[in-house]
């Protein structure tokens, strides 16, 4: 199945190989089995105790990915609004299990947007996809842009999120995020107040997940 595949290969390479896209998926038991194998090895890096799996959050994010993956390199296809089975499905990111469950994807987002933005500020995916990770705070770290205030609080509230966030912000040098005035004292606290981002050192306030480190699970 090719959601499976893809996501199999994402985890165990970092990379993946676009196709077309089917909005008829459905979730195997294999794709949810990935999923949890995934989240156990992310939970195992944490530097605090990560909040409950939810599957669905998590399924949702890497179909997210997928189609965006998919849409970047059709650029035949005109139509870059979220398919309405996804958008329908979106969680509503209130809690902190959801927001760590859709990361196991979403860790991966940034550079998606990244890629996009190399085709131009105004394409009309990166918009959507910006809009989409606006929601999803984690996302969106490296690519400087605005994050939801009330789910950069949800974040904030639990430890091991908020070490993902910080370890993130300082290893990306994102500096609109590091000024925000909600995050500026845990960066201050983790760094010290230093002006030169390039002579920042990721923090020991959590670790982050590597590809590598997947790698030895798939």
């Amino acid at each position: 199945m090719f959601i499976s595949s893809f996501v199999r290969q994402l985890f165990a390479t970092g990379t993946v190989v676009a196709v077309s896209w089917d909005d008829s998926i459905e979730i195997s038991e294999e794709l949810a089995e990935t999923i949890r194998a995934a989240d156990a090895l992310a939970r195992a890096e944490a530097a605090f105790e990560a909040p409950q799996l939810d599957l669905k959050a998590a399924e949702w994010s890497l179909q997210v990915l997928a189609w965006g993956c998919n849409l970047l390199m059709n650029r035949t296809e005109v139509n870059t609004n979220l398919p309405i089975r996804l958008a329908e499905q979106e969680p509503k990111g209130e809690s902190v299990r959801e927001h760590w469950s859709a990361d196991l994807g979403f860790r991966f987002f940034n550079s998606l947007i990244l890629r996009c933005q190399q085709i131009g500020p105004y394409d009309s995916l990166l918009q959507q996809l910006i809009q989409i990770g606006h929601r999803w705070p984690l996302s969106l770290v490296g690519v400087q842009a605005d994050v939801s205030q009330a789910k950069l609080e949800l974040l904030l509230s639990n430890n091991c999120l908020r070490s993902v966030l910080v370890d993130r912000v300082v290893e990306s040098k994102d500096e609109q995020l590091a000024q925000h005035p909600l995050l500026a004292p845990h960066i201050a606290q983790a760094v010290g107040a230093h002006p030169n981002f390039k002579q920042w050192q990721t923090s020991n306030s959590g670790k982050l997940e590597t590809v590598a480190k997947l790698k030895q699970w798939f």
